[in-house]
C-alpha cells in the first residue's frame, strides 16, 4: 500500500513553486547528517512522505528519527 502511494506521488505533476521549495529545502540540509536533515525538514513543515522522498529513505526511518528526537528533548 505504501509503495503504491509513493509511486503515485512520483507520477504527479510537481508545481513550479513546490519544486523550488523542495530545492531550497535540500540546499538547507545538504551538509547535514540524515537525522538532522529529517528534523530540519520536519520543523520547516514538510510532511513525512515528502521528507522520505527528498532524502531517499523510508517513512519508518523518518518517524523513528522524529520520535527519538522528541523523546530526548521534550518541548
Amino acid at each position: 500500500m505504501a509503495k503504491a502511494k509513493r509511486a503515485e506521488a512520483r507520477t504527479k505533476k510537481v508545481e513550479p513553486l513546490d519544486r523550488i521549495a523542495n530545492l531550497l529545502a535540500l540546499l538547507l540540509v545538504k551538509d547535514s547528517k540524515p537525522s538532522e536533515a529529517i528534523l530540519q525538514l520536519w520543523k520547516a513543515g514538510f510532511p513525512d512522505e515528502e521528507i522520505a522522498d527528498m532524502l531517499n529513505t523510508t517513512l519508518g526511518n523518518i518517524r523513528q528519527t522524529r520520535y527519538m528526537a522528541l523523546k530526548k528533548k521534550p518541548e
